[in-house]
């Protein structure tokens, strides 16, 4: 974005000047979830001493909309109609100082819009003034008692005094937005997006250990039983709980092994056997477990040589006194600046958030996540070029006949061709075509084959043939047989809108991990019209194809007798370097060890060329065959396991005179030892 250069003063200081480059940083404001308050800038600095050795410094520069941060901290979050909240405020400098400011609150109501696939902001409810004094401020907010139920944002803009001169507004003025679920008891809310989907809220962003969180759970669905999890590193409680129309409410007292988070998942399942799952992280503020450590030398320099004492002091969250085992480590400092020290916070490594570590499955995986029993058995896979061929339809004295045609999974235009003759040579022809296709329907933008280590992108095209606009959920699945070979790095499902008589994409990351092959499905769904397509992809390994082989004879020379039975090792050396899935074992078995020597001879005698070495290649190899089997007393016949074996044995003789006479015939290309004036090999 910028470069310069510069010389360090007498105090190893270079200053530069960015005015431009902060001027075109792009802040937007007025954003369903909130402004973006601030934008980082990684800043790197190359520097040269006097011995000319170049070290490399890197830092990361916040770069703000004002000159202070606004902080809005609610009561609770899923307040009735007509309820009052309050709201703690505070604005503190980017240095920790409090700051007086002026602001408004405003009360704003926001709704998906399918079209854009964004919120849009419906109108401002009301507005309310505010006032912060030296950080500290409080605001008390009366809701009407007519507000509908559902998702609002409570946006609070504050002025700094300081900065009313300025030149561009968003200088002079900071913003904060906070969520505000209205609920009424039993009432739907309108969901995330434009699907219905469960919903699991939280009244607060965060809680102490004693408190009480209060946890509402909307389902699209009127009296459903759900079963509620509350979860984390193990399974601390489950309980069914069943809706009073639409919502439900839960009281969870919190705990302290609940640190430094847990989760509260809601299942239900809906008609057509559709399941409703959803989850709402709740965090637990761990600060009452952070120790208070204080190191203290007994003076700031030293000589070499010099004994330093050196005094560790630990105190707990509250300032007392606590006993704590230390590890203390002195190292050279300079050896950061060539490694900078990576290891984590301890805070954030014992205290930092913690995935969910209970897994919810249902006895049909396969078919409840994104409606796919509801394609049970329309899952297009079936794909031909020809969909059917009748060769020897009669007409009867009507001239009528009728024959039955099951359509394949392909979603085309069939060319439907007759041609129809009698005894007496009437001939006629006939075209027609048909069309089979879906008023939603789904395809898979995937290459041929996959190679492993490929990273790519997987792309559906979902298309709407109706009059109106439809809300689609797609859906890709990779089956479990295929799951050491492809990694899905993203959310399965996917929701977009589709315009009428139009087609959206959507795009999944994946990530080729092994050779073999995979079925791919995608499923696509929305107002009743849904479309289900799978695709076999093979995935070829990256590096390069080797041939072992191995033979033996099982029994003795002669062979097995009548009712004899044996057994053979065949060992392999594979390297060790090979891919797995990608070793594949062909085994033959023949009666006579001459059937090796047959396999490559079909080949080779219907080769239909005739040059120089095309002949030669074929000749010598045949000449061979013969001499080794009079030699040896090989009948070749008993080796003909293949249909076309006795048609190669019966062209032999002949390939074998062939091949001399266009070796000896000075009037071919190749007569009289290849010197022949068509020719243009070498003699040999």
């Amino acid at each position: 974005m910028a470069e310069g250069e510069g010389v360090t003063d007498a105090q190893g200081r270079a200053e530069f000047r960015l005015d431009r480059l902060l001027q075109d940083l792009n802040w937007e404001e007025d954003s369903y979830w909130g402004p973006q308050e601030v934008q980082q800038l990684r800043i790197e600095v190359e520097v040269t001493d006097i011995s000319r050795r170049t070290v490399t410094g890197t830092a990361r520069a916040w770069v703000t909309a004002g000159e202070f941060a606004l902080f809005a901290e609610a009561d609770r979050h899923l307040p009735a109609p007509g309820d009052t909240l309050t709201y703690r405020l505070q604005a503190r400098d980017y240095d920790g100082r409090p700051v007086s400011a002026t602001g408004e609150l405003s009360l704003e109501r926001w709704r998906w819009d399918p079209k854009s696939s964004t919120y849009q902001r419906q109108g401002t409810l009301l507005r309310q003034p505010f006032q912060i004094v030296n950080g500290e401020g409080s605001l008390t907010l009366s809701l009407p008692a007519d507000l509908e139920p559902g998702d609002y944002r409570v946006r609070l803009t504050a002025w700094d005094p300081r900065r009313q001169s300025a030149p561009h507004r968003w200088r002079e003025r900071v913003q904060e937005v906070d969520y505000l679920w209205v609920v009424e008891p039993g009432s739907p809310l309108q969901s995330w997006g434009s699907l219905p989907s469960l919903e699991v809220v939280a009244d607060r962003q965060i809680y102490q250990v004693g408190e009480e969180a209060q946890i509402l759970i909307v389902s699209p669905l009127p009296d459903v039983a759900v079963l509620v999890g509350i979860e984390g590193s193990r399974l601390h409680q489950v309980q069914v709980l069943r809706l009073q129309g639409h919502t439900a409410t839960l009281r969870l007292p919190i705990r302290g092994d609940y640190r430094p988070n847990l989760y509260v998942t809601a299942t239900a399942i809906g008609p057509e056997r559709r399941l409703y799952r959803s989850e709402a992280l709740l965090r637990v503020s761990p600060l009452d477990r952070f120790l208070q450590v204080e190191l203290q030398t007994d003076k700031p320099n030293y000589r070499p040589g010099e004994t330093a004492q050196i005094q560790i002091r630990t105190r707990d969250a509250q300032g007392q006194p606590v006993s704590a085992e230390v590890g203390l480590g002195i190292v050279d400092n300079a050896l950061y600046l060539l490694r900078p020290d990576f290891t984590p916070d301890i805070r954030r490594f014992f205290y930092g958030r913690q995935y969910n570590q209970v897994t919810t499955t249902t006895s049909f995986p396969q078919q409840y996540p994104g409606g796919a029993d509801k394609l049970a058995g329309q899952v297009r896979e079936d794909f031909r070029d020809t969909a059917a061929w009748f060769p020897d339809l009669v007409t009867n004295a009507d001239g009528l006949a009728q024959v039955q045609v099951r359509w394949p999974d392909n979603l085309t235009t069939w060319r439907l061709t007759a041609r129809a003759a009698t005894a007496d040579t009437q001939v006629g022809s006939a075209l027609a075509t048909v069309s089979v296709s879906k008023d939603l329907l789904v395809r898979l933008a995937a290459p041929r084959f996959f190679r492993v280590g490929d990273q790519l992108t997987l792309a559906a095209i979902v298309q709407n043939r109706t009059g109106q606009a439809q809300a689609v959920e797609v859906r890709l699945e990779v089956p479990v047989p295929a799951g050491g070979i492809l990694k899905l790095q993203g959310p399965e499902r996917q929701r977009l809108t589709v315009p009428a008589q139009g087609a959206g994409r959507v795009e999944w990351p994946l990530q080729v991990l092994g050779a073999g092959d995979t079925s791919l499905r995608v499923w696509a769904e929305g107002n009743g019209l849904k479309d289900a397509l799978q695709l076999r992809i093979p995935s070829q390994p990256f590096g390069a194809a080797h041939r072992f082989s191995q033979v033996g004879q099982l029994g003795t020379p002669s062979g097995l007798r009548e009712g004899e039975s044996g057994s053979l090792e065949l060992p392999l050396d594979w390297p060790a370097t090979w891919v797995p899935g990608s070793r594949q074992l062909h085994l033959e078995l023949a009666a006579s060890p001459a059937a090796t020597l047959l396999g490559p001879l079909d080949y080779l005698v219907k080769f239909p060329y005739g040059c120089t070495e095309q002949t030669l290649s074929r000749f010598l190899p045949a000449l061979a065959v013969a001499q080794v089997s009079e030699q040896l007393g090989l009948n070749l016949r008993c080796c003909s396991a293949t249909p076309t074996r006795p048609q190669t044995l019966e062209r032999l003789p002949q390939v074998l005179r062939s091949g001399c006479s266009d070796w000896r015939d000075p009037r071919t290309s190749m007569g009289a030892g290849a010197g022949g004036p068509m020719t243009g090999a070498t003699p040999i």
